[in-house]
Protein backbone atom coordinates (compact mmCIF):
# COMPACT_ATOMS: atom_id res chain seq x y z
CA UNK A 1 0.00 0.00 0.00
CA UNK A 2 1.51 3.48 -0.89
CA UNK A 3 0.91 6.47 1.32
CA UNK A 4 2.08 8.59 4.60
CA UNK A 5 1.41 8.11 8.12
CA UNK A 6 1.13 9.21 11.13
CA UNK A 7 0.27 6.98 14.63
CA UNK A 8 -0.86 8.38 18.05
CA UNK A 9 1.44 7.93 20.97
CA UNK A 10 0.89 4.40 23.13
CA UNK A 11 1.43 3.60 26.48
CA UNK A 12 1.17 0.11 28.36
CA UNK A 13 3.10 -1.07 31.46
CA UNK A 14 4.73 -4.47 32.50
CA UNK A 15 4.05 -5.55 35.88
CA UNK A 16 5.79 -2.62 38.28
CA UNK A 17 8.78 -2.61 36.39
CA UNK A 18 8.99 -1.61 33.33
CA UNK A 19 6.76 1.54 31.67
CA UNK A 20 7.76 1.81 27.42
CA UNK A 21 6.26 4.63 26.27
CA UNK A 22 6.81 5.18 22.13
CA UNK A 23 5.67 8.75 21.10
CA UNK A 24 4.04 9.40 17.16
CA UNK A 25 5.76 8.02 14.07
CA UNK A 26 5.70 8.95 10.57
CA UNK A 27 5.85 6.77 8.31
CA UNK A 28 5.88 6.66 4.50
CA UNK A 29 5.77 3.52 2.18
CA UNK A 30 5.72 2.75 -1.61
CA UNK A 31 4.26 -0.70 -3.04
CA UNK A 32 5.32 -1.86 -6.63
CA UNK A 33 3.72 -5.76 -6.36
CA UNK A 34 5.74 -8.03 -4.30
CA UNK A 35 8.25 -4.99 -2.95
CA UNK A 36 7.30 -2.53 -0.63
CA UNK A 37 10.18 0.82 -0.01
CA UNK A 38 9.10 2.56 3.42
CA UNK A 39 10.99 5.18 5.90
CA UNK A 40 10.13 5.33 9.52
CA UNK A 41 10.99 8.13 11.69
CA UNK A 42 9.87 8.57 15.60
CA UNK A 43 10.48 9.71 19.16
CA UNK A 44 10.98 6.70 21.08
CA UNK A 45 10.60 6.71 24.85
CA UNK A 46 11.35 4.03 27.30
CA UNK A 47 11.21 3.53 31.43
CA UNK A 48 12.11 0.95 33.57
CA UNK A 49 12.76 -0.13 37.36
CA UNK A 50 15.52 -1.21 38.81
CA UNK A 51 16.55 -4.00 41.07
CA UNK A 52 16.81 -3.63 45.21
CA UNK A 53 20.64 -3.63 44.95
CA UNK A 54 23.22 -0.96 42.70
CA UNK A 55 24.34 2.46 42.38
CA UNK A 56 19.83 3.51 42.46
CA UNK A 57 18.39 0.77 44.56
CA UNK A 58 14.40 1.11 43.29
CA UNK A 59 15.38 3.62 40.51
CA UNK A 60 13.97 4.46 37.49
CA UNK A 61 16.29 4.29 34.16
CA UNK A 62 15.25 6.09 30.98
CA UNK A 63 16.18 5.81 27.68
CA UNK A 64 15.24 7.78 24.72
CA UNK A 65 16.29 8.53 20.77
CA UNK A 66 14.80 9.16 17.40
CA UNK A 67 15.09 6.40 15.16
CA UNK A 68 14.77 6.89 11.65
CA UNK A 69 15.12 3.80 9.38
CA UNK A 70 14.76 3.25 5.54
CA UNK A 71 13.30 -0.81 4.77
CA UNK A 72 12.81 -2.57 2.30
CA UNK A 73 9.91 -5.59 2.04
CA UNK A 74 9.70 -8.25 -0.67
CA UNK A 75 6.86 -10.60 0.30
CA UNK A 76 5.84 -13.05 -3.00
CA UNK A 77 3.15 -14.24 -1.58
CA UNK A 78 1.00 -14.36 1.92
CA UNK A 79 3.11 -17.08 3.01
CA UNK A 80 6.95 -15.49 2.74
CA UNK A 81 8.28 -12.46 3.50
CA UNK A 82 11.89 -11.10 3.64
CA UNK A 83 12.62 -7.91 4.63
CA UNK A 84 16.34 -5.30 5.39
CA UNK A 85 16.30 -1.89 7.25
CA UNK A 86 18.83 0.23 7.88
CA UNK A 87 19.39 3.75 9.96
CA UNK A 88 20.54 5.51 13.03
CA UNK A 89 19.18 6.46 16.34
CA UNK A 90 19.63 10.64 16.93
CA UNK A 91 19.31 12.24 20.03
CA UNK A 92 20.24 9.49 22.18
CA UNK A 93 19.62 10.17 26.21
CA UNK A 94 20.18 7.71 28.70
CA UNK A 95 18.59 9.18 32.85
CA UNK A 96 18.69 7.43 36.07
CA UNK A 97 16.78 8.69 39.23
CA UNK A 98 16.99 7.19 42.39
CA UNK A 99 13.49 6.28 43.78
CA UNK A 100 12.64 9.11 44.96
CA UNK A 101 13.05 10.91 41.65
CA UNK A 102 16.00 12.24 41.86
CA UNK A 103 18.40 12.25 39.10
CA UNK A 104 21.68 10.37 39.81
CA UNK A 105 22.70 10.30 36.20
CA UNK A 106 22.06 11.93 32.69
CA UNK A 107 24.09 10.90 29.60
CA UNK A 108 23.57 12.11 25.99
CA UNK A 109 24.44 9.57 23.59
CA UNK A 110 26.28 9.46 20.17
CA UNK A 111 24.25 8.51 17.52
CA UNK A 112 24.02 5.20 16.70
CA UNK A 113 23.68 2.61 13.54
CA UNK A 114 20.86 0.55 13.30
CA UNK A 115 20.84 -2.53 10.06
CA UNK A 116 18.94 -5.92 10.28
CA UNK A 117 17.01 -8.45 8.70
CA UNK A 118 14.02 -10.42 8.76
CA UNK A 119 12.93 -13.85 7.13
CA UNK A 120 8.94 -14.86 7.50
CA UNK A 121 7.62 -18.20 7.08
CA UNK A 122 3.82 -19.04 7.18
CA UNK A 123 3.05 -22.98 6.89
Amino acid sequence: MNGFSVSAPVRFELGQSAHPFVAPSVRWAYQDGAIELSFLARLEDAEFRFGKSGLAPVGVGKDSNIPVILALDYSPNPGLSISVFAGAAFRGELELEDASGNRVSKQDCDTAPLAGFAFRLRL
